[in-house]
């Protein structure tokens, strides 16, 4: 095959690339081929007009960055966040109103997450879905909206009264976005990086004014569910991200979901923007449910433990509470997110202190699966029992931090016969 190619006369011709330079005008192709059964010669003529020399982004040569494409493979990993974290977002979605009137809304919220207690808590302020003119007129205050993902419990809690509503955890047969009475119920999207799955790296894309990586997943949500497409946007290892006091890179930045078979539904779709991504452990107080019960389903504990000069409760508060918390989940039995409200107070004379915390209990009326993890379900009294027995056997211990800045610490062994129950902690 023969080509022959035709360019303009730059002495001659001002093309539209700019005046003195020289542009494509024509090519044309010639050769035997061979259509239909039938060889013969085929000539072919290209005119070319409007030619631009013009740089693009290496994304314009790349499909749509949320796009999944039929018959690609998942085989690359994402980079590794921590299994604990906090950051800000934007939720956006559409919803179609009662009056049939599409209506495009964003819900700021603040997020924390712990994967290995499997808790998360959304703050946020729920939309009123009877407002069809403006859905946040202020008729709905701020909740704390606090998922437990062992037992498939929500619970959300009112910031301006303290009020409680105990919700289940939902899945429907179109994606995991729930709303009831303006209340968001949605499994975390981070799951997805935490469980080992790979992702199909779909590019590098311009996005709120930096260059994000793209990964994309399709799979269903849920056994039984159809296939829905998450898509993850982490911050370009070009760019340094802060992070309180340090930088990052690699951050995640922007999340979209939708069902795979519904690209161009925005019904079907949302997205989540994400800011001040922190990789730091957040308190597990946040995580804190016991203003939905009453003081009767609670179980007060006192301890009197082990105490010591070395020892550095004071400046060590949030370490002291976790391995508090770890100590009492393994030797009572009972999840982490039922143990609350820890407290101490040094009995600086007598080489000891007093350890205080809460235990609470399954929350009463709701209904109890028959898989359910069995120290999740554990009734308070028993918890109690299997307390009393740790103490009075000398099994009960906590590490307890020194302040030393190597990251020292010292076992305080419970005093046997010391537990008792308090009748309140008022």
């Amino acid at each position: 095959m023969s080509v022959s190619y035709y360019w303009s006369d730059p002495y001659k011709w001002e093309s539209s690339a700019g005046k003195g330079k020289s542009v494509p005008v024509s090519a044309v192709m010639e050769g035997m081929a061979t259509l239909g059964g039938k060889t013969d010669i085929l000539k072919i003529t290209i005119d070319y007009s409007d030619f631009f020399e013009v740089d693009h982004p290496a994304s314009f040569y790349l499909p749509p960055s949320d796009l999944w494409c039929s018959g690609r493979t998942m085989e690359d990993k994402i980079p590794e966040i921590p299994q604990e974290f906090s950051y800000t977002s934007e939720l956006i979605f559409s919803w179609m109103t009662p009056a049939q009137t599409p209506m495009d809304l964003i819900i700021t919220r603040s997020e924390w997450f712990d994967y290995p207690r499997m808790i998360s808590r959304t703050d946020y302020k729920p939309p009123d879905m009877s407002d069809t003119f403006d859905p946040f007129n202020g008729k709905t205050g701020m909740v704390k909206q606090i998922n437990d993902f062992v037992t498939g419990l929500s619970y959300t809690i009112s910031k301006d009264f303290g009020n409680c509503t105990i919700d289940y955890l939902e899945n429907d047969n179109n994606g995991d976005v729930i709303f009831h009475d303006g209340h968001v119920h949605m499994n975390n999207p981070f799951m997805d990086m935490m469980t080992g799955q790979k992702f199909a790296y779909n590019g590098q894309y311009p996005d709120r004014g930096i260059e994000i990586d793209s990964f994309l997943r399709t799979a269903p949500i849920f056994e039984g569910g159809s296939n829905a497409t998450t898509v993850f946007y982490l911050s370009s290892s070009d760019y340094e991200v802060q992070d309180g006091s340090m930088t990052d890179r690699l951050i995640p930045s922007k999340m979209v979901r939708y069902l795979t078979d519904k690209y161009n539904d925005r019904f079907d779709r949302f997205t989540m923007n994400i800011f001040h991504f922190s990789k730091q452990k957040p308190d597990f107080s946040k995580y804190d449910i016991s203003a939905c019960y009453e003081d009767s389903h609670k179980l007060h504990i006192l301890i009197r433990m082990g105490w010591t000069l070395d020892m550095d409760i004071e400046h060590t508060t949030k370490l002291f509470h976790d391995e508090v918390r770890k100590s009492v989940v393994v030797w009572g039995q009972v999840t982490s997110i039922r143990v609350v409200d820890i407290k101490f107070d040094i009995d600086f004379s007598n080489s000891a202190f007093y350890l205080i915390f809460t235990v609470l209990d399954y929350p009463p009326n709701t209904d109890i699966e028959l898989n359910e993890l069995p120290d999740a379900i554990r009734p308070i009294a028993e918890v109690k029992q299997n307390l009393v027995d740790t103490v009075n056997k000398g099994w009960f211990k906590v590490k307890v931090y020194k302040n030393d800045g190597q990251g020292g610490a010292i076992a305080s062994v419970a005093e046997p016969g010391s537990l008792i129950e308090l009748g309140s902690r008022e």
